[in-house]
C-alpha cells in the first residue's frame, strides 16, 4: 500500500507499507556440505529452515530541483519474523550452518542528493554529483535453540551495517554520447558469523570500494564501455574480538564491453 501527498510542484511526501518474504535457497536447505565462496568455510544446510516474513514501513520526503536533480530524506522500519543467520556448528572444527532466529527489528534514516554543477557555471551543465547515506540500528531476538550455543544474547542482526555511504561523481553529455562515472561505497563493520560457546561474534571491518565506468556511444547502433572495479584495492578484514581471523584482497577487476542495437 503506497500513498503520495503532492505538497507543491517541487516536493512530495510518500508513505508505504508492505509485507514481503525471504525464502531459504537450495544450498541453505540441503544437508550436503559445500565451501562458501565468501567466507571460504565449509558450510552445511539446514532442512528445518523456514522462510522469513518481513513487514516494511517507509516514509520519504522528496524535493526536486529539476527533473534530473533531487534531495530526499526517509525513515524506514522493518519487522522480521524467523530471520535466517549463519552460525558455527558446535564441536565440528569450523563447520558453518544456518538457523532461524525468533525475530528482528531494523530501523533507520536515509538521505539522498543528486545535483548538477550548472549552478556554478553553465559550462558545467554535464557534470553531476550524487550521494546517499543510511544510518540504521537493528536487534535480533534469539530462540531457545540459538541461546544454547551462541555467545551474544543481545546483538545486531547478522550482515547489518549501522552506516552505509554511496557517492558518485560523473559526466553525462548526450550530444557526444559520453558517460563517465566514478563511484564510491563504504559500509561500516557488520557481523558475518555469530560467535559460539563464549567466543566473540566475527565482524567484517569497513571496506572502501572505488569503481570507474566509461561508456561511449559511437552511433545509434554501436557503443562500448570500460569498467574498473575496486581501484583502491582495499583489504577485506574479519576480526573476532581483537584478533584478525581472516584478511584478503578481493583484487581489482577490469572489463571491456561492446553493445550493438539492431
Amino acid at each position: 500500500i503506497t500513498g503520495t501527498w503532492i505538497i507543491s510542484e517541487k516536493q512530495q511526501l510518500r508513505a508505504s507499507w508492505s509485507n514481503t518474504l525471504s525464502r531459504p535457497d537450495f544450498r541453505e536447505l540441503s544437508p550436503a556440505p559445500f565451501t562458501d565462496p565468501i567466507s571460504n568455510a565449509e558450510t552445511v544446510g539446514n532442512p528445518d529452515l523456514v522462510q522469513t516474513y518481513i513487514a516494511n514501513y517507509d516514509v520519504r520526503w522528496e524535493y526536486y530541483f529539476s527533473p534530473k536533480e533531487n534531495f530526499s530524506a526517509g525513515f524506514f522500519w522493518k519487522d522480521l519474523t524467523n530471520p535466517i543467520e549463519k552460525v558455527f556448528v558446535p564441536g565440528t572444527g569450523g563447520l558453518l550452518t544456518y538457523q532461524n532466529a525468533e525475530a528482528a527489528t531494523l530501523y533507520g534514516i536515509e538521505l539522498e542528493l543528486l545535483k548538477n554543477f550548472d549552478f556554478i557555471h553553465p559550462e558545467l551543465e554535464y557534470f553531476f554529483a550524487g550521494s546517499n547515506y543510511t544510518w540504521s540500528e537493528s536487534s535480533v531476538e534469539l530462540t531457545a535453540e540459538n541461546l544454547l550455543a551462541q555467545t551474544s544474547s543481545s546483538r545486531p542482526l547478522q550482515g547489518h551495517s549501522a552506516h552505509v555511504i554511496n557517492a558518485q561523481f560523473g559526466y553525462d553529455n548526450p550530444d557526444w554520447g559520453t558517460q563517465i562515472t566514478l563511484l564510491y561505497n563504504m559500509a561500516a563493520e557488520r557481523i558475518v558469523e555469530a560467535g559460539l560457546l563464549g567466543a566473540p561474534d566475527k565482524y567484517q571491518q569497513p571496506f572502501n570500494q572505488l569503481d570507474f565506468v566509461y561508456r561511449q556511444r559511437l552511433s545509434d547502433w554501436f557503443a562500448f564501455d570500460v569498467r574498473m572495479k575496486n581501484l583502491l584495492d582495499d583489504s577485506a578484514v574479519i576480526k573476532q574480538g581483537d584478533e584478525i581471523t581472516r584478511s584478503y584482497k578481493p583484487g581489482r577487476e577490469y572489463s571491456l564491453g561492446f553493445t550493438i542495437n539492431f
